[in-house]
């Protein structure tokens, strides 16, 4: 496939990232896939390509809701005195005692490295210099935060404040992170996607209704509508009138629903996946995956996708091998994550061919010890 669109990576390197001194992926195409062993950080790369170009001030206040929200069960921020700023500070910086991480990438049709340098500040290393350039920041009260953390990008003289002690209420339009975590499944969000996208065209509705087919039969229809006090996504099937509402069907069926409605969402830009496969039976892998890679190449969406299954790599590559999708083996990249003998993380490219040859000679990709 030809390589255009300059949302698109083409390299990707991050630096004191989480638990990356440097990891680096060349030669990136459209579907790609990493693996790895459990613990390498499949998960914290995602993380780090779901930054936006031109907004670096955004992809950080979403790290920070993704720190203040997903881990809030791991982390009891209720009690504010045992709040600790290092925890934050080790949380997006664990390989190395500098307090910045990087991120450097090109775009198709660039040979320009761009290059982001964030630094991690504390409130007692403030100024008041740096506290009056916050931008864009209205829905944060200054002066409630106890426990700050303010990410600083130098490049963009901005300075990002977050209390990490509390949840942060966000507009849903300026919280969305392009990324699919593996215990993501329903959502009121999913009603804004499919509103925002999908009900707008008549087209593209009827595309989501056939590929829905894998998951439900004689589905004709799908609409937006109130249950109770709330609006909900309901869906309709042929010789029924009464329409059946999404959240009582299988994690697999909604999951499927979910990559659909954000691959269409992320048109022309970039989505990642973790645990793709999760949740899915086994007997509905293949259609599953080659259902969303077709939706990816009709929205030219860039997918960044980890799993930890055999299968799903096993069914990956007859989709690839396939007399329909043959011509889009260019298009298909797997990284395996390994640890080298110096304890830092590598990722290893392989592209269609040698990821084929590699399964074909039951070698695992995957890695692990």
């Amino acid at each position: 496939m030809e390589k255009s669109n300059e949302k698109h990576l083409s390299y990707f390197k991050a630096e004191n990232f989480k638990n990356f001194n440097k990891i680096e992926l060349e030669d990136i195409s459209l579907f790609n896939v990493i693996v790895g062993d459990n613990n390498v950080g499949k998960t914290n790369l995602l993380e780090a390509l779901s930054f936006e170009n031109n907004d670096i001030t955004k992809y950080l206040c979403d790290l920070g809701f993704f720190v203040s929200n997903r881990h809030r069960k791991i982390i009891h921020f209720e009690e504010k005195d045992s709040f600790n700023n290092n925890y934050i500070f080790n949380y997006f910086n664990n390989s190395s005692d500098d307090k910045t991480f990087s991120l450097s990438y090109k775009n198709f049709d660039s040979d320009n490295l761009n290059s982001i340098k964030i630094q991690l500040k504390n409130k007692s290393e403030l100024n008041k210099e740096e506290v009056g350039s916050i931008q864009g920041l209205d829905f944060i009260d200054i002066s409630k935060i106890n426990n700050l953390l303010a990410f600083n990008s130098n490049d963009k003289k901005a300075i990002v404040l977050v209390d990490f002690s509390k949840h942060l209420s966000y507009p849903p339009s300026d919280n969305y992170m392009p990324i699919i975590f593996s215990n993501q499944i329903h959502g009121t969000d999913l009603i804004e996607f499919y509103s925002d996208t999908v009900s707008k065209s008549k087209s593209q509705k009827l595309e989501v209704i056939e590929n829905l087919n894998l998951f439900f039969n004689n589905i004709d229809n799908i609409e937006i509508s109130q249950s109770f006090e709330n609006y909900e996504l309901f869906i309709g099937f042929k010789n029924h009138d009464k329409l059946m509402p999404l959240s009582m069907f299988g994690d697999g069926a909604i999951k499927f629903f979910r990559i659909l409605m954000e691959v269409i969402m992320n048109k022309n830009g970039r989505l990642s996946i973790d645990e793709i496969d999760n949740g899915i039976h086994y007997k509905k892998l293949e259609g599953f995956l080659k259902k969303v890679v077709s939706t990816c190449v009709n929205n030219d969406t860039q997918i960044f996708c980890t799993t930890h299954s055999l299968e799903c790599l096993k069914a990956l590559k007859l989709i690839f091998e396939s007399s329909e999708n043959k011509k889009l083996q260019n298009s298909f990249r797997c990284y395996s994550l390994n640890k080298t003998k110096e304890g830092s993380i590598k990722a290893y490219k392989y592209d269609f061919e040698q990821f084929a040859s590699t399964l074909d000679s039951d070698a695992d990709i995957r890695g692990g010890e």
